[in-house]
């Protein structure tokens, strides 16, 4: 009888790749992932132990001054761009760990200059870099958040000062570098958020979710094509709140209703323009996504 067992090794590799997008790192290759008999082997395990101690420590922590070595020689193993930014504090926090990546939240800062670098990084669970995102820059007043709405879908809102008379193709531009108070004139200030969304790829690459809708104001539920509304958002919702939100999407860009009591209603809607009997090719993609979710809504009254 023979004795021989079957050793299966599958080898997987992501190389790194060079992004046009400015607001993109260059990923590093990840190592060999070694799996015998379905069991991943010694030294990815310490890997991945090595890197949750590191958050652990970095969230304990709160701040890892420039001046700290250790900590600051061992960031240069996870986050790429410590190599080339030197002398500044570093802060770290996990926003996610799923099954096969984490998401991690990093800032470069210095307290004298004011000066700082924020990225988002998809990382291995051993904690190789995937993909490094630049965040914007928002003023010393603003803030930036970052969630994870449902799975592999990303937010990244911005909250801060805008200037009025400022507007870019995405929206309002923020303030760069100033406080609040350093306007002479702060009734041309506006304060709000600015919303950003990506999608994880199998690869760990984050893809961004566009909006291409501008959305009237006039409307009762704007949000709805602003942002990705989650399933703990819209559960608060009635049905007729939800029926008048997924009717408001649709309205947006021009679909003429065969429901006369629906058509009527927008019919006294100066922003209304009924020109479509099909609007799929109108939609962003955010609206997409929340239209889904409406309509799966609505199926369960």
């Amino acid at each position: 009888m023979n004795r021989f067992s079957l050793i299966f090794s599958v080898l997987i590799y992501l190389l790194s790749c060079t992004s046009n997008d400015q607001n993109r790192l260059t990923k590093s290759e990840l190592p060999v992932l070694a799996v015998s008999h379905g069991k991943i082997n010694k030294d990815h395990l310490s890997s991945i132990k090595s890197f949750s101690h590191y958050l652990k420590e970095m969230s304990r922590e709160q701040m890892i001054a420039s001046g700290d070595e250790k900590l600051q020689n061992m960031a240069k193993l996870y986050f790429p761009d410590s190599t080339v930014i030197k002398g500044f504090d570093l802060h770290a926090r996990e926003i996610a760990n799923l099954d096969t990546f984490r998401l991690v939240f990093y800032e470069y800062f210095d307290l004298y200059s004011s000066e700082n670098d924020a990225y988002l990084g998809i990382f291995s669970p051993a904690g190789h870099a995937l993909d490094i995102h630049q965040l914007k820059e928002v003023s010393f007043e603003g803030n930036i958040n970052i969630n994870l709405i449902d799975e592999q879908l990303i937010e990244i809102s911005y909250y801060d000062f805008f200037e009025k008379n400022k507007f870019g193709k995405n929206g309002l531009i923020p303030t760069e570098g100033f406080y609040m108070n350093d306007f002479d004139n702060k009734r041309s200030i506006l304060e709000g958020y600015i919303y950003e969304y990506y999608r994880i790829d199998f690869d760990g690459q984050l893809k961004s979710i566009p909006n291409t809708t501008t959305v009237s104001l006039k409307r009762k539920y704007p949000q709805s094509s602003a942002r990705i509304l989650s399933f703990s958002e819209l559960n608060e919702l009635s049905y007729d709140e939800i029926m008048a939100m997924k009717n408001e999407i649709m309205a947006e860009h021009g679909y003429i209703f065969s429901n006369k009591v629906i058509k009527k209603k927008f019919d006294k809607k100066s922003w209304y323009q009924p020109r479509h009997t099909n609007i799929e090719a109108f939609l962003s993609e955010i609206e997409k996504i929340n239209l889904t979710k409406l309509y799966q809504l609505e199926r369960q009254y």
